[in-house]
Order: C-alpha cells, then sequence, then structure tokens
C-alpha cells in the first residue's frame, strides 16, 4: 500500500468487516473490508499499477545440522 493521505503520524485503528468467505455478496450480513474502510474511516482503497521493491532468491540450500 502507498500512503496518499498526506496525514502525519502513526494511529491505532480498528474497523469492523465481514471476511468474504467464497459465498455470495447476498448471503453476507454487513460490510466488505473495502466498504467498511470507506464508511468506518473515510478511506478508500484504489489499486494502481506502479514500481515495486523485489527479492530475487537464485539459490537456497536447507541449513545443516551445525
Amino acid at each position: 500500500m502507498v500512503d496518499r493521505t498526506g496525514i502525519n503520524g502513526t494511529f491505532d485503528l480498528r474497523v469492523k468487516y465481514v471476511a468474504d468467505q467464497g459465498a455470495p455478496a447476498s448471503d453476507i450480513a454487513g460490510a466488505d473490508f473495502l466498504t467498511a474502510m470507506q464508511e468506518q474511516l473515510g478511506l478508500k482503497l484504489v489499486p494502481e499499477k506502479g514500481p515495486v521493491q523485489v527479492i530475487v532468491v537464485g539459490h537456497a540450500e536447507k541449513a545443516s545440522t551445525n
């Protein structure tokens, strides 16, 4: 996530939402995560593409017993 709110500081937030576990939307009572974020906190999460840091592991071995 990229914070584009322009608000500085650390926050402890609580959001109540219903986890979607594959059930049809009509069978779920309550807000999904994105709706809850917007309704309860006034934050809208918007998907966008951009550069990200990537770590490439070229080789890995099981650790020795020593």
